[in-house]
């Protein structure tokens, strides 16, 4: 049994934020009510002088009563990235060393409190490893499912849609305020660079906003590519050149042409400087993602490499974009080439 207050139903919500203040609220036992009243369950160490003045101000009783437990976790759900019907979630730190068989087991109880508080979800995966390799390629292990093993989604963005398999090419849901503040930046009319364009969400939101502009889309993983030309038909826009290959080959055929350059490859964008400042026409804006340890580290990277490529450049916003880990955090450099 367990202590709870009745009260009557329109004098609850004045009732529960005072109990709220108070922190006299039970947390091991869920409210529950009937026809006329609501019962809150009640901390047993409430004092008798409190009861009573409760009791007298809201017409209340206290009364003893059973009532259902709370199911409490033993761990609060990670941090997950839900991609489409997928979620790919990361162990908490409190597993990462224990036996496999207990990590599977805690990865098992996560993704099952996923699927029962996310209807929508349709397969969970744990992270085992980071994004790696030329081809940007998430690691992961499938631990549950509704049946449905596969690993091809439609994820919706910003009025867009894009069909990617996540075991075979990278997309990260954690941008989506980043190509939304840049697809607020361009202008109607500009031609937009984006290299290393994935499964295009950059390149496929600012042509879709922009019908006047032209959205020159590069990526090197064919897997990723192939979706870009999938993702450019699904979305009905005939304002992307999707240009499969290495970037480097963009400078020599694009030379001068661009208004902006967009360069979403964090780990290794420093050494493409050079191609957007081939690509680049007089104030072309750049906006530079970069993993460093600190946003000044980022513009020294910017201003080190104008200098050395003998161009100048104007800085116009540096901000933090998301912490990575403990010691990295993913920058974003917007800068204006003057000349």
């Amino acid at each position: 049994m367990a202590l709870a207050i009745r009260v009557k139903k329109e004098k609850a919500e004045e009732v529960r934020k005072l109990l709220l203040k108070l922190n006299l609220i039970d947390p091991t036992h869920l409210p529950s009510s009937n026809d006329d009243f609501i019962f809150f369950p009640i901390k047993k160490s409430i004092d008798e002088k409190t009861k009573q003045d409760i009791a007298k101000k809201f017409d209340a009783n206290f009364v003893e009563k059973r009532m259902k437990r709370k199911l409490i976790q033993k761990f609060s759900l990670p941090h997950f990235d839900m991609i489409g019907d997928i979620v790919i979630f990361e162990i908490p730190k409190e597993f990462k060393d224990k036996e496999e068989t207990e990590k599977i087991k805690a990865a098992r109880e996560i993704a099952e409190n996923i699927l029962k508080q996310h209807k929508n979800v349709r397969l969970v995966a744990m992270k085992t490893g980071g994004v790696s390799g030329p081809y940007r390629i998430r690691k992961f292990e499938v631990i549950l499912s509704r049946g449905d093993n596969s690993t091809i989604t439609i994820h919706k963005e910003h009025g867009c849609r894009f069909k990617i398999d996540v075991a075979k090419a990278y997309y990260s849901p954690r941008l989506s305020y980043e190509r939304r503040r840049i697809n607020s930046l361009v202008n109607d009319g500009e031609t937009v660079f984006v290299p290393f364009a994935g499964v295009g969400p950059f390149a496929i939101i600012i042509a879709k906003s922009h019908p006047k502009s032209t959205v020159y889309a590069n990526e090197l993983n064919p897997d990723a590519y192939k979706y870009l030309e999938e993702n450019i038909k699904l979305n009905k826009l005939s304002n992307v050149i999707p240009i499969p290959g290495d970037a480097r080959d963009l400078a020599e055929k694009y030379s001068n042409k661009a208004d902006r350059v967009i360069m979403p490859l964090p780990m290794s964008s420093d050494q493409f400087l050079d191609v957007a400042f081939s690509l680049a026409k007089k104030n072309c804006i750049v906006h530079f993602y970069y993993f460093t340890n600190s946003i000044s580290a980022a513009e020294d990277v910017v201003k080190e490499a104008a200098k050395r490529f003998n161009r100048k450049i104007e800085i116009l916003e540096s901000r933090l974009v998301r912490d990575y880990s403990p010691e990295i955090i993913e920058v974003v450099v917007d800068f204006k080439i003057l000349d």
